[in-house]
């Protein structure tokens, strides 16, 4: 079917330069596939339509989504979760806290493993647990890593980041640093540091230490936020092909 090859040959070039961490607008995706213009930008707004693909902030060029990034890379939580056991569980022993990996489902992130820590209080939440994806230091770390962001921010305690020009200027800090972290965002007893799980340019999740927010001091938080960066990259490298 025309119409569906079109879409596709759009969605590989647009895919191509995304990799190469670039963007095309409407007037190269005519040159580089031969489509008349109109064609390409009915495709285009097919697949907007769809969350295959989204403009960038000027709206003149294009790239794929997260959500295309994701199934692209074909990381499942299984594999997920294989790929992060023994790093979990060495930052659980680092940390002596509860370390958890989550992963993105639309607006929300959700709990797919968790480590215990040796400290004899934890913070233990459920497996299959969903939280709004602004609501924690998880979900910052992947707003921050280009999971687009939601079109809500609901107020989960009095804490919570709901200005969306905040939560940007919160998102460049993490960018800065390499970490995100929450001191009662989501729940006014819990704060954590977290690092997103990228591979090959692709958000697949994000892992966590999280301990009450009274222990959870600034002393720690500078100690964890970079042991929680070599965790997520430890995954990663875990998750890429050998070879």
């Amino acid at each position: 079917m025309k119409s569906v090859d079109n879409a596709m040959r759009i969605v590989e070039t647009i895919a191509a330069a995304d990799a190469a961490d670039d963007t095309v607008g409407l007037r190269e995706l005519v040159r580089r596939t031969g489509i008349a213009k109109s064609t390409v930008h009915r495709s285009l707004m097919t697949l907007r339509d769809r969350g295959w693909i989204e403009a960038d902030a000027d709206g003149g060029a294009w790239r794929i989504t997260t959500r295309l990034r994701s199934m692209l890379g074909a990381v499942g939580p299984s594999r997920l979760r294989a790929a992060a056991e023994l790093a979990m569980e060495r930052l659980a022993a680092e940390t002596g806290e509860s370390v958890h990996l989550v992963v993105p489902v639309d607006d929300q992130v959700e709990l797919i493993h968790r480590v215990e820590g040796s400290n004899p209080v934890q913070v233990v939440l459920p497996v299959g647990r969903r939280v709004p994806i602004g609501g924690g230091a998880t979900g910052k770390a992947l707003l921050a890593a280009g999971v687009p962001m939601p079109e809500r921010l609901p107020r989960l305690t009095r804490a919570t980041i709901t200005d969306r020009r905040r939560l940007a200027d919160e998102l460049q800090r993490i960018r800065t640093r390499g970490w995100a972290t929450n001191r009662g965002e989501w729940h006014p007893y819990v704060g954590a540091v977290a690092a997103a799980i990228i591979v090959d340019g692709t958000v697949v999740g994000a892992i966590s230490v999280s301990a009450t927010v009274d222990r959870l001091d600034a002393e720690r938080e500078q100690r964890f936020g970079p042991a929680v960066v070599r965790a997520a990259a430890d995954i990663a490298a875990a998750l890429r092909p050998s070879g």
